[in-house]
C-alpha cells in the first residue's frame, strides 16, 4: 500500500528558506508514505519527532524509534513468531528497530531501493530526550522522502496510528 500526504499529486513541498520546517504525519499502515518533499543533494537537514507520540505494531504500541522485541516484558522468543522474525531480519531495514521510522530518498514512488534508505533518527542514544531527533550532514543524491514505519512487509495490516515528523532545512 502507498500513501501520500493530502495534496494533489504534482504538488511538491519545496523550502524556501532555511527557518522553515514542514511537518508531515506517517501512516504506519501504508508500506510507503509519500511525503511529497523534495531534498536537495548536499544540504543538512533536521528531523524530528515527539518521543510521547505513539503507533501500534498490532498491539505493542511505540514511538517514533520502534522497539527491540527483548524490551518487551512478555516477549519470550521461543512462543512468539515475532522471535523468528527477527531472527530472520524479516524487517524491511534489518539494522533497524522494528517499528522504527526510515526514510529514502528516491527518484520517484516507484523506483525506491534499500540502498537510499536511512535511519531517520540515532534512537539507540534518544532514551531519555523527549524530542527526537536526528541532524544529517548531506544526502548525496537528491529526491522525493518517502517514509515507513519498519515492519515486515506482509504485516502492514494490523498497524494503527501514526507518527508526526517535522523536517527542516539547516
Amino acid at each position: 500500500m502507498s500513501c501520500q500526504n493530502n495534496v494533489s499529486n504534482d504538488v511538491l513541498y519545496k523550502f524556501n528558506n532555511k527557518k522553515q520546517s514542514i511537518t508531515f504525519k506517517i501512516d504506519s499502515s501504508c508500506k510507503w508514505y509519500d511525503t511529497k518533499i523534495n531534498l536537495k543533494p548536499n544540504t543538512k537537514y533536521i528531523f524530528t519527532a515527539v518521543k510521547e507520540e505513539k503507533w501500534n505494531d498490532a498491539n505493542i504500541k511505540t514511538n517514533a524509534c520502534g522497539y527491540k522485541p527483548s524490551d518487551l516484558k512478555w516477549y519470550n522468543p521461543s512462543r512468539y513468531a515475532l522471535g523468528l522474525a527477527d531472527k530472520f531480519e524479516a524487517k524491511r531495514f534489518p539494522t533497524a528497530n522494528w517499528f522504527e521510522v526510515i526514510g529514502c530518498i528516491c527518484n520517484d514512488s516507484n523506483n525506491c531501493q534499500i540502498g537510499q534508505c536511512f535511519r531517520m533518527f540515532n534512537c539507540d542514544n534518544q532514551l531519555n530526550n523527549e524530542i527526537i531527533t536526528k541532524e544529517f550532514q548531506t544526502f548525496k543524491e537528491g529526491g522525493k522522502l518517502l517514509c515507513y514505519a519498519n515492519d515486515n512487509s506482509y504485516f502492514y495490516f494490523n498497524n494503527k496510528g501514526s507518527i508526526s515528523i517535522t523536517i527542516q532545512e539547516n
